[in-house]
């Protein structure tokens, strides 16, 4: 941003400092080449530009005019010394300290010169004080848009309030590790011993935008409301939110209702109070405005009148203030020095871009971009917030470090950035809203930036954890980074480049070695069994030859014997480790095709196995038989363009291009009939409700008809002629009476079913229409057009009853039906799928209002081309050009299945009438059948509803394994069959949800920790409620029933357990302490719980006593407990991925395991106590080997997280739960096997085992 003039005229500048600033940026010097030329220091000429100092007439003359190239201009050099000299006439600027913080917030110490919210802070102390006495609860929500002055109210307003009135108030921010400084803030004896204690957290929002560990998020909410609720301890809790983050609260049911309950809204200031704003600040020190300067601040802020100012304005208003006081003439604060700092508009974007421009030379600017870009958090559907960035984060290269030092110490200086003792942060978002430069940087790259971010974040993730490999980018994640570092790497800082390098390194030797390790092994194999053989033979020789001892003879025959077993061990060896080499080899290549083709994943896994069993095989098996949902595939001998089910659901009838239709066995695939007639492309096709006939359309060569055939012995019956372009589809009415064909000559017609009759004819859409469907009672169409509208028609009148626009772009080609509509079996709502150029969407409407209910593209690549709901309305499936279908929830929009393996364009997708099977019918010449049911031995139960954090994972078998109970996301809890996948019994408790579940251990009694705080215990069978348990008085974070079903023990955020007679529904126990888990013994009589001091403790249920404490690990939250089925060993699950096992006994640490990459969110033993199942934070569940710590099992459940685990009682299933629903693992290798095959409907082709197995044909199948 250039500093210049309404015109060039020399006479437009008004101040000596403006007209300097614009002839030195006109000569492309800055202050530093300026400062050298003249002989004057840098900030010497940053004083002459602000108007601070005196400009000396004899040095402008001899020395600047030349600088600045005015010789051959006197009309310019004039005013340029006529302002000189004007200035040494005015008033020289008195020293003095800054009334105003321009962007900083007013802290505590600068309570004296914070004005305009007297009124306010006096009403929000008097709020706080109310809570402290009389309220259950003493949280209070202070919420403000942003730039309101949120945080100067509460810190230099209510805080400094509250500890004249004896509070001790403690303020911070969350940060990225809330927890950590919630306790920094509590572990001050100070905060103990105070009569009242004031917890102030500042920018709440940093909770949502800076800490991405949901659990900890958790954590922190109900540890405040906690604090905000606990009597003994006398603490208030105040946060300050972000209006524009009220949204995120709504996330968090405990924290919804608390700012519910208790908030203060945070409006503009009125006008009295903004004047008080702007002038006692200066008044106190002794600062003066011109008349009329403050009614052009008021003006500009939009604050005429009676009207409010601008949301946003006050730090804008405190900039151009401070900017406007440096520009001051003597001791007064001037309309010229207001003008001359940009005004209230442009004094942040001046004074960052004369920073930028003025003080910092071509490497320093390049260093202040990356600054600025590194502390600007980038929002993704929100507005981009600052973020606060260790300083060694800004550090790209060592020989760096003096000039970044010297842009920091200049930025920090003007204002624009805050330094702490190791971190920095922007001083106020309204800097990323209102510097033009910085939005060009925040959006020329947006997702090479985000691409940066995580790239920052893993690597600081990986050297916090002593640079473990297991953290290091691979696959597709390191392609990306490499790809973005290769064209960026003067962006990197050092930990991030040794990040790359070792990821790279890591990629490249794991590639060699797989690729080298198999011959190498071979080849030493046979040289050391061929020198091996070739000693072993030399000594047989001897051995009988030799006239020696005969004790001689025999021990050298012994040695002989030795070596050639040694010879013949070592090849085996060799040849072994190139098998398992293989093995890894061919898992790898299973996993990179689980997107492509997961039956392929399936084929290379069970090649994988065959070869050797590895822990890599048997994951690819697991990870390619949850993918894979195909039953058989129908080949055809055309490209294929609709399929459909007849309304049994025994046979499947399918259109091609070549102009013929086929009825299958839908079980068998086998072909029934062929039906001909048609003698171009068959493109859609559809069955009457009774299945006694078929329709079929045309979209070339034949006369543009319909014709319909009988289903059983396949005559033809019917000819619909009417139409005059190609006919784009068909479909019966309910009662099989009627047709309706939508054609590309712009019309719609209604035929007699039997006669063949034209009965009426739409033609609204004036243009193609593709697509038409009668809806449930038949009494309405639903057209769709090239128009882009879709027509809803009463079926016998012929009127238009509701037209719904859908935007698009374009619909490509003149001639092309892309896209398809369908009616819900209720009739109540309209699908439909269409093609933009920037939009491959699917919208869903009301089918009587024409509201939109819905709209999303689904994730697909390419338009969808073909819509089909389920029989249960719920649940719809669309397919595309990308070659997938997808199975999704046409409420929430969340896809609940992808469906790979067609090698070309899915035309069409139909549900069987039961919902159990999805056909897709390609231009790949195949028609292809999904399973949609969970499979008995590899489970998937899908959730509706995902929009929950992983507190609501929890789950856990009955004792015969044939149930397993679920918390669930609408705040009930579910029993599912743990085969079929069916829902048995639904827990709904009155007026409050369900947080956590637990069954007995003889499954009679199921418990749910409430919202409420109370604790249901239920029927395991018929799910009534028996009991309620009332005693917690905060957050239930887990119930455990004691072995033989007497007891109930249950941790909460109110600082105890509670153990509970389940009999009388009395407490029997308190233990305090802040607990997060808890588990019983094998024989009832310990606890294992888990604390927020890092630690686990063993206790007496009887006594309440601690017997063993089990020190956990440094910044390490304890999450999760579990005892061993034998009671010797307990572990415990940790925040950042860490998993222990302890003797319970002796409390002595057995073990340390490394699995995951974040939060241990639970922990399950098997039955046989050899492993050890958890679930993280990580969406990864892990098996480890209790006895040595390896990873036996890795596998992948939900990328936003999972929550519970749980194996089966004869530990041959593990069940993991993730926000999508229930995965369920087979354990035993054999039925794994048998259970990937049958998913099998090929094998593999010569081009796949060339490539793959490196063999020129395939060998026979494992």
């Amino acid at each position: 941003m250039e500093l210049s003039p309404a015109s060039n005229s020399p006479h437009s500048f008004t101040t000596f400092g403006d007209l300097l600033k614009y002839l030195r940026r006109r000569a492309r010097l800055t202050q530093l080449e300026l400062s050298i030329t003249v002989g004057y220091s840098e900030a010497q000429i940053s004083r002459l530009e602000k108007n601070l100092r005196l400009p000396d007439l004899t040095a402008l003359r001899a020395l600047f005019i030349p600088a600045l190239h005015l010789e051959e201009e006197p009309q310019l050099a004039a005013r340029f010394l006529e302002l000189a000299q004007s200035a040494r006439q005015e008033d020289a600027p008195l020293p003095g300290i800054a009334p105003y913080k321009g962007l900083l917030f007013f802290d505590e110490s600068d309570a004296a010169i914070f004005f305009g919210r007297e009124t306010l802070i006096t009403h929000l102390a008097r709020h706080v004080m109310d809570l402290a006495t009389d309220a259950v609860s003493r949280f209070l929500a202070v919420v403000g848009a942003s730039g309101s002055g949120k945080s100067s109210l509460i810190r230099a307003g209510l805080a400094v309030a509250l500890k004249r009135a004896g509070w001790n108030a403690r303020v911070f921010t969350p940060t990225a590790i809330p927890m950590w400084m919630l306790q920094k803030n509590l572990d001050s004896t100070s905060v103990e011993s105070a009569e009242r204690v004031l917890i102030l957290v500042d920018q709440l929002e940093e909770l949502f935008t800076l800490c991405h560990d949901e659990m900890e998020r958790i954590a922190f909410i109900e540890s405040l409301l906690s604090l905000a609720q606990d009597n003994s301890r006398k603490i208030t809790v105040v946060v300050a939110l972000r209006a524009d983050f009220y949204s995120h609260c709504a996330q968090y049911p405990l924290l919804r209702q608390a700012v519910a309950a208790e908030q203060e809204y945070i409006g503009p200031m009125n006008n009295v109070e903004l004047c008080r704003a702007i002038e006692e600040p200066a008044r106190c020190g002794g600062w003066e405005f011109e008349p009329g300067l403050v009614d052009v601040l008021l003006n500009d802020i939009g604050a005429q009148g009676t009207s409010e100012p601008e949301p946003g304005a006050l730090p804008l208003l405190s900039h151009a203030l401070l900017a406007t006081w440096e520009r001051r003439r003597g001791h007064t604060l001037t309309l010229d020095g207001y003008h001359a700092s940009g005004g209230v508009r442009g004094a942040i974007a001046e004074t960052a871009e004369s920073v930028f421009i003025d003080q910092l030379n071509q490497t320093q600017q390049e260093l202040a971009r990356d600054v600025f870009l590194r502390l600007t958090e980038l929002g993704e559907g929100i507005e981009d917030t600052r973020r606060r960035a260790a300083l060694n984060e800004l550090v790209r290269q060592s020989d760096e470090a003096v000039q970044l030092r010297v842009v920091l110490n200049t930025l920090a200086e003007a204002r624009l950035i805050t330094l702490n003792e190791d971190s920095a942060e922007v001083a106020h978002e309204a800097l990323i809203r209102e510097w033009q430069r910085l939005h060009e940087w925040l959006t020329q790259d947006r997702e090479g930036l985000l691409l940066h971010r995580h790239l920052t974040e893993s690597a600081h993730e990986w050297e916090s954890r002593g640079r473990d490999p297991a953290e290091l980018y691979r696959g597709a994640r390191l392609a990306q980074a490499g790809e973005w570092a290769s064209t960026n790497e003067e962006s990197l800082n050092a930990v991030e480049r040794a990040f790359l390098v070792a990821s790279i390194e890591q990629e490249q030797h794991d590639v060699l070695e797989r690729e080298a390790q198999s011959q190498r092994e071979l080849e030493a194999a046979h040289k050391l069994a061929e020198t091996q053989s070739r000693a072993a033979k030399e000594l047989r020789k001897r051995a009988i030859f030799l006239t020696g001892a005969f004790v001689l003879a025999i021990v050298l025959a012994g040695v002989a014997i030795l070596l050639g077993t040694q010879a013949n061990q070592n090849a085996s060896e060799a040849q072994q480790n190139a098998k398992y080499a293989k093995s890894r080899e061919l898992a790898a290549a299973a996993i990179s095709n689980l997107e492509e083709d997961p039956e392929r994943s399936i084929l290379l896994a069970l090649q994988a196995e065959s070869t050797v069993h590895t822990t890599e095989a048997e994951n690819a098996l697991h990870r390619s038989i949850l993918a894979s949902r195909v039953m058989f595939v129908l080949p055809h001998d055309s490209a294929l363009g609709s399929a459909t089910f007849s309304p049994d659901g025994r046979q499947i009838a399918t259109s091609s291009r070549n102009g013929t239709a086929k009825l299958w066995d839908a079980r068998t695939g086998q072909i029934l009939l062929t039906l001909k007639g048609h003698t171009g492309f068959v493109n859609s096709i559809v069955y009457s409700s009774d299945g006694k006939r078929i329709a079929a359309t045309s979209a070339t060569g034949d006369g543009f008809t319909a014709k319909v055939w009988d289903a059983t012995a396949g005559d033809e019956l019917l000819t619909l002629l009417g139409h005059t372009d190609l006919v784009s589809s068909v479909a019966f009415n309910p009662d099989g009476t009627r047709l309706v064909t939508a054609s590309i000559d712009g019309s719609a017609k209604v035929w007699d079913a039997f006669t063949g009759k034209e009965l009426l004819t739409f033609s609204g859409h004036g243009d193609q229409v593709f697509d038409a469907a009668f809806n449930s009672d038949g009494n309405r169409i639903a057209t769709y057009g090239h128009d882009h509208f879709v027509r809803i028609w009463e079926a016998n009148s012929g009127e238009e009853l509701l037209v719904l626009p859908f935007e698009v772009d374009t619909i490509l080609g003149d001639y092309a039906p892309f896209g398809s509509l369908a009616f819900s079996p209720d009739g109540m709502r309209i699908a439909m799928t269409g093609l933009g150029n920037n939009a491959n969407f699917v919208n869903v409407w009301d089918a009587t209002s024409g509201k939109v209910l819905f709209r999303g593209s689904l994730g697909h690549i390419g338009p969808p081309f073909d819509i089909a709901f389920g029989p249960d309305g719920r649940l719809a499936a669309t397919g595309g050009l990308d070659q997938k279908a997808k199975v999704w929830d046409t409420v929430t929009g969340r896809v609940l299945y992808t469906l790979s393996g067609h090698t070309h364009d899915i035309w069409s997708v139909a549900f069987s009438p039961d919902g159990t099977r999805l056909a897709t019918a390609g231009w790949d010449n195949t028609v292809r059948m999904w399973d949609l049911t969970p499979a008995k031995e590899a489970l998937f139960i899908p959730f509706a509803n995902s929009e929950t954090s992983d507190w609501s994972m929890r789950l856990s078998y009955n004792p015969e394994g044939t149930r397993i109970l679920t918390d669930y996301t609408d705040g009930n809890a579910r029993i599912w069959d743990a085969n079929s996948g069916k829902e048995l019994l639904q827990l709904s408790p009155q007026n409050t949800n369900i947080l956590n579940t637990s069954y007995s251990y003889d499954g009679r009694r199921i418990a749910t920790a409430n919202e409420d705080n109370t604790i249901t215990v239920w029927d395991g069978q018929t799910g009534k409620p028996r009991i309620t348990l009332v005693g917690h008085k905060d957050f239930i974070s887990q119930t455990a029933f004691s072995p033989d079903g007497t007891h109930l023990a249950s941790t909460s955020f109110d600082d105890k357990i509670i153990i509970w007679d389940l009999v009388s529904g009395k407490a029997l126990r308190r233990i305090p302490g802040l607990f997060m888990s808890v588990a019983y013994n094998p024989d009832g009589k310990r606890l294992i719980s888990s604390n927020m001091r890092r630690e686990g403790v063993i206790w007496d249920v009887t006594t309440g006593e601690a017997l063993l404490y089990l020190p956990g690990w440094h910044f390490d939250f304890i999450w999760s407990v579990a005892y061993s089925p034998d009671g010797k060993y307990v572990a415990l699950g940790g925040h950042t991925g860490a998993i222990g096992i302890w003797d319970a006994k002796t409390g002595k640490q057995l073990l340390k395991l490394k699995g995951h990459g974040a939060r241990v969110s639970a922990l399950a033993f098997s039955p046989d106590g050899k492993w050890i199942a958890a679930a993280s934070a990580d969406g990864t569940a892990h098996v480890l080997d209790t006895a040595t710590g390896a990873n036996v099992l890795s596998l992948p459940v939900d990328s936003r997280g999972a929550g519970g685990v749980s194996f089966s009682p004869d530990g041959k299933r593990l069940a993991v739960g993730g926000r999508s629903g229930v995965y369920i693992f087979v354990m035993p290798i054999d039925e794994l096997i048998a259970l990937a095959k049958s998913r099998l409907t090929r094998s593999l082709t010569i081009e796949e085992c060339q490539q793959y197995l490196h063999v020129a044909s395939c060998p026979a199948e494992p």
